[in-house]
């Protein structure tokens, strides 16, 4: 679910372009994933109430803030949607470093 760092709503038309260096522009164009920023923590009480038990043992025992820029993150990615791979890349990392603002040559937009 997107967030926006301090509260407050998000506005689409500004503040979704991925700028949290997921991403740059390697040699000959190719597209080099970056460290961007992802903040392990434990999930809230809410956060822990929404989910069912069986979920958590699925999900992991731990969530990540993940952030597209300075003010945008999505919030309570779980912490084995995060880390999941697939040919040897981290699916969301990767996804994320072709979305950089430079490369994607764009903002990012609204998935409402």
């Amino acid at each position: 679910m997107p967030a926006r760092g301090g509260g407050g709503s998000l506005n689409p038309s500004s503040e979704l372009a991925v700028t949290a260096r997921w991403g740059s522009a390697g040699k000959g164009g190719v597209c080099m994933p970056g460290k961007g920023k992802a903040l392990e923590r434990a999930y809230t009480p809410d956060e822990q109430s929404a989910l069912a038990a069986a979920a958590l043992s699925c999900l992991g025992a731990t969530t990540f803030d993940v952030y597209l820029n300075d003010v945008a993150f999505w919030r309570c990615v779980p912490s084995r949607v995060w880390s999941y791979t697939l040919g040897g890349y981290q699916v969301m990392k990767k996804w994320l470093s072709y979305r950089e603002r430079p490369l994607l040559g764009r903002p990012s937009r609204s998935t409402n």
